[in-house]
């Protein structure tokens, strides 16, 4: 038996109560069972940021490049921290994923094909020059 335990959980949710909501119930249950067992612990919450809605007129453009050029496609949301997060409090922001082999990323397992790193490439490309054009 260990005499001591760190356990790290990364909850993520596009909505913000949700994410509030599930922190709380966990503090909660961590407490009810510590006292239950007589556990002594400490919970330090490393990062508490808001969700971000990212730029609709972005996923709009290049779900409607994708269509033309007959790629397939999915809009998917993500909890992770990227530099999105912060981009989007100073511009329209957007993020393109690129199939990964058994959806394994940030991971040195992590593989894309290159024919799917062109395609964004070609949907970023696109998007870029309609929008100097507008």
């Amino acid at each position: 038996i260990p005499g001591s335990v760190t356990l790290g959980i990364d909850i993520r949710s596009i909505d913000k109560g949700q994410k509030e909501r599930l922190e709380k119930e966990l503090s909660q249950s961590v407490d009810t069972i510590c006292k239950a067992r007589s556990i002594d612990y400490h919970i330090q919450w490393t990062y508490k940021g808001d969700p971000v809605i990212l730029a609709p007129r972005l996923i709009s453009l290049w779900e409607s490049i994708c269509k033309k050029e007959n790629y397939s496609y999915r809009e998917m949301m993500s909890g992770a921290g990227h530099d999105a997060m912060h981009m989007a409090t100073v511009a329209p922001t957007g993020m393109l994923f690129i199939p990964c082999a058994d959806g394994i990323s940030h991971n040195p397992a992590e593989k894309a094909e290159v024919e799917d790193i062109c395609r964004a490439i070609h949907v970023l490309e696109e998007a870029v020059l309609q929008l100097c054009n507008e």
